[in-house]
């Protein structure tokens, strides 16, 4: 693939703390300021930015967030979501809930334009990891069927701490499930392991959606001057395997108050052919 073909370039609302812009407004138009035309939305429960619990709840606050998000004037090339009940928890009722929140995310998701969605893969610390493996499985399988009536496309993400924590098993994960979701890729939770780049390849197959930040050994988030992912390996990488969706630099909890490394990865990936809009 060339060098020219499509990828949009997004900024995730992650990379401003709750306590520096309380409101999505704010933050909205602070990423407008930096030159950005897409956001990757944050969804997380009692975290950052909107709470899934309140879509499902509160009519007006729906329709509220909807209409700041679409005067914003910014296209939401994702959303990543966390909801109130967590996705490993074994009980029935608690997945009945998280289903309920996330069926109304996704029409969330239909009311300001957004077709990718993506959630976490389960917690395993303090559980049996194959029973877990299984139940994420099935789940998975659950919520891709789900996200498709409303076509939306669903990613599990990549994330350290999580059943997709090691390489391996997330390649299993997305061979078992890849009929169903996609997978996020953000090198970041593999390059902190000691992996590289093309380590990762065999799940770039899979991938329908991109975060990026730079990292190192021990480090999930490092500066541009000390990370040790090559940005101009990372997009060819993505080139060769064929990947034309969106790539969302995802600096979080004010590790880049300044955004002076936000700002410079924005500009390499620019310089690499990545477009904003």
């Amino acid at each position: 693939m060339s060098k020219d073909s499509r990828i949009v370039l997004s900024c995730s609302t992650l990379v401003y703390k709750l306590d520096r812009f309380p409101n999505l407004q704010d933050n909205l138009n602070a990423i407008k300021e930096m030159g950005f035309k897409a956001v990757d939305l944050a969804a997380f429960e009692n975290w950052q930015n909107i709470n899934p619990s309140m879509l499902l709840k509160s009519p007006d606050f729906f329709n509220a967030t909807v209409d700041v998000i679409k005067n914003s004037g910014l296209k939401v090339t994702g959303i990543n979501a966390g909801f109130s009940e967590k996705i490993e928890d074994p009980s029935e009722e608690a997945f009945t809930r998280y289903t309920q929140e996330f069926r109304k995310l996704l029409e969330f998701s239909n009311a300001i334009g957004c077709d990718v969605v993506t959630i976490q893969a389960g917690n395993y610390r303090d559980m049996d990891f194959d029973q877990l493996f299984e139940r994420i499985a099935q789940r998975a399988e659950i919520l891709g069927g789900i996200a498709s009536e409303y076509n939306i496309s669903l990613n599990l993400e990549g994330h350290y701490g999580s059943t997709l924590e090691k390489l391996d098993n997330a390649v299993k994960m997305m061979e078992r499930v890849g009929r169903y979701v996609g997978f996020t890729y953000d090198p970041s939770h593999y390059i902190m392991q000691g992996l590289t780049l093309e380590d990762t390849r065999p799940l770039v197959s899979y991938t329908g959606q991109v975060h990026i930040r730079n990292a190192k050994a021990g480090r999930m988030q490092a500066d541009m001057e000390t990370g040790e992912i090559d940005i101009a390996e990372f997009v060819r990488l993505l080139r060769e395997e064929n990947y034309e969706g969106s790539v969302a630099i995802e600096y979080f909890n004010g590790f880049d108050a300044d955004l002076t490394n936000t700002l410079e990865l924005r500009d390499k990936l620019l310089a690499e052919g990545l477009v904003l809009i």
